[in-house]
């Protein structure tokens, strides 16, 4: 999924921008404006994906590991 929205990640951002009056009731205000910021780079989709790929192969190698190993 989010390498299908890779080209909408400015237009995400945007939208993110016009609903922030509403969503800054319910988050913290600055790490809001830090996450629109950071949508409104390139590459910023495909950074994301690749952390959620490196999470999930270090968890899948913790799972495989055998007990006691580091």
């Amino acid at each position: 999924m989010l390498e299908m929205s890779r080209p909408l990640n400015y237009v995400t951002a945007q939208v993110l921008h016009f609903f922030q009056p509403f969503l800054v009731v319910l988050t913290d205000a600055a790490a809001y404006d830090q996450f629109t910021a950071f949508l409104e780079q390139r590459g910023s989709m495909d950074y994301i994906a690749e952390r959620l790929e490196a999470i999930d192969a270090e968890r899948t190698s913790r799972s495989t590991a055998p007990p006691g190993a580091p």
